[in-house]
């Protein structure tokens, strides 16, 4: 067990790994009375430009998969997991991004009962071929409620202007004709490879003992016959240049919205990439938040109608 003091800002990591492969970061919060768990794969949007075997055939993931097996995560033979974290009285949700797909719980009591439903949930595909059928209508309408938006909208036509090829052009859900040629077989597949517990990480963080933590998730750990690992993703090359430098959508909005973005030439090294994120961050934080330099001024001017998003 590796732990990691970070005496600054009073706080504690530890960090150690379960024989199943699966990473484990606790943050201890002394005299907390909520607690929270998230526990999250490798398996994003992104992973649409790798490829699977079904049926002996080499296809191409399938856009949005990874939203869609989120959606189909949350059954626990034939029952909604969402009613066992109710039960339990714990919040739980999931979310899914360009790189990972999370899924967590946030509770004042049962800690280790809602624990035990978020591994059960986690190490095993439930899903039925009616189940998996059902569920396309549920997220295309998703989808169709985001194409009204003028956020979302105006937030794609960025990506979509501004990348040829990288796999941030397409939308994290998919599109309609992706969902609909989505198999169950594809999302078995999928949770075989980027489910494996080596694939996932697990973050907890509350007034709990690392110890107990740590023998509670020795005693629960699941196992798995599949030794499939994921590929790196590679992308293709990327031209500097952005695809339309301007565009005006035609939408009903109350006040019409401002939208840029700046392409920056790609970095070699991550360490590079974290410096430059994290500059932009401060950067945009003094300028643009509710309490920024600026924005006050503004507000009062009305030049803006509230704060700035970055």
């Amino acid at each position: 067990m590796k732990i990691k003091k970070y005496k600054n800002i009073n706080e504690t990591l530890y960090v150690f790994k379960l024989d199943s492969g699966l990473e484990v970061n606790f943050i201890p919060k002394k005299g907390f009375e909520s607690k929270m768990a998230i526990l999250a794969t490798k398996f994003g949007s992104f992973n649409s430009v790798s490829t699977i075997k079904v049926d002996g055939k080499t296809i191409k993931i399938p856009e949005g998969i990874a939203h869609f097996l989120e959606h189909r995560m949350f059954t626990i033979k034939d029952v909604d997991a969402t009613q066992y974290f109710s039960d339990l009285g714990a919040y739980s949700n999931a979310f899914t991004t360009y790189d990972k797909t999370a899924y967590y719980f946030d509770t004042n009591k049962n800690f280790y009962e809602n624990l035990k439903v978020l591994i059960t949930m986690l190490s095993s595909f439930d899903s039925s071929e009616e189940q998996v059928e059902n569920e396309k209508q549920i997220i295309i309408e998703e989808l169709n409620m985001y194409k009204d938006d003028p956020f979302s909208k105006l937030n794609n036509t960025l990506f979509l202007n501004s990348y040829h090829t990288h796999p941030i052009r397409n939308d994290i859900g998919g599109t309609n004709k992706s969902v609909q040629s989505t198999t169950k077989k594809m999302l078995e597949e999928c949770f075989n490879i980027y489910y494996h517990p080596s694939n996932l990480c697990l973050v907890v963080v509350g007034d709990l003992d690392v110890n107990e933590l740590k023998s509670f998730l020795e005693k629960n750990q699941w196992q798995t016959n599949t030794n499939k690992k994921p590929k790196q993703i590679s992308f293709k090359d990327e031209p500097f240049n952005v695809v339309k430098e301007k565009q005006i959508i035609k939408g009903n909005v109350s006040i019409p919205v401002l939208a840029m973005l700046f392409k920056l030439k790609p970095f070699s090294k991550k360490q590079d990439i974290q410096k430059e994120c994290l500059k932009f961050e401060i950067l945009l934080s003094y300028l643009f938040d509710p309490s920024g330099v600026y924005t006050d001024r503004w507000l009062q001017e009305k030049i803006i109608s509230n704060a700035i998003d970055y």
